[in-house]
């Protein structure tokens, strides 16, 4: 997720395996962003449903199906 241009949360490049969906899920990621009152902001919200390799996963081949 990017806010103003500025990655806020990274879940693809080091994901750490969540219980969610039997397992196959990634732990809920967190950032803080300072928003000011009356001015815009651009979010960007990138989704994508193939998994990366997880922490202690590194050889685990990315999962497209």
């Amino acid at each position: 997720m990017h806010v103003d241009g500025e990655l806020v949360i990274d879940n693809w490049t080091r994901q750490s395996r969540g219980e969610a969906f039997f397992g196959n899920g990634s732990k809920e990621e967190k950032g803080i962003v300072q928003l000011k009152a009356g001015i815009k902001h651009r979010v960007y919200v990138e989704y994508c449903n193939i998994r990366g390799p997880a922490d202690g996963d590194e050889n685990e081949a990315v999962m497209d199906r």
